[in-house]
């Protein structure tokens, strides 16, 4: 099994986990007011996979599919079951973090797919996209800088009257 396929199944494993952690979060309370951890957590962690899996797989496609798994289990935890249950309850701590959630992986992969390759190494030592990064000090300049001409503007004139 090659690093990308390891890395690709943590991450959609780690995805899978973190959903039904923060799902089971969602009706957290203390002292009477609803507190939503679960929505903190549901960016955090989504990032967190999200940057594992496309440092490992070094692939955009790859990178996605964690986000797709998460968003699958937050499908499936939102269903009522035959018996009536439902883990994902209608309220705004579940709701919203279905949306942070989304929105954390919508952002993160945003940033990970337009980014232009990276060049230089890239995990344990692997060339990445753009080949290894050329050794030694960049080249120093042709030569001197020609001169600068300062321009200066004329004051305004006034208008002649005749």
């Amino acid at each position: 099994m090659t690093l990308r396929m390891l890395g690709t199944l943590v991450g959609v494993a780690a995805a899978m986990v973190t959903a039904v952690l923060e799902a089971f979060l969602t009706p957290l309370w203390w002292l009477g007011v609803r507190i939503p951890l679960a929505v903190l957590l549901a960016v955090l962690t989504n990032l967190a996979v999200l940057w594992f899996t496309h440092e490992v797989t070094r692939s955009r496609v790859l990178t996605l599919l964690p986000g797709i798994a998460w968003m699958g289990v937050m499908i499936v935890l939102s269903a009522r079951t035959t018996e009536g249950d439902i883990v994902l309850a209608d309220n705004w701590v579940a709701l919203s973090t279905i949306l942070a959630g989304v929105a954390g992986y919508a952002a993160g992969a945003y940033r990970i797919v337009t980014r232009p390759p990276a060049t230089g190494t890239g995990l344990a030592g692997h060339a990445g996209p753009g080949g290894p990064a050329p050794a030694g000090p960049p080249p120093e300049p042709a030569g001197p800088p020609g001169p600068v001409q300062v321009m200066r503007r004329a004051a305004p004139q006034p208008p002649h009257l005749s």
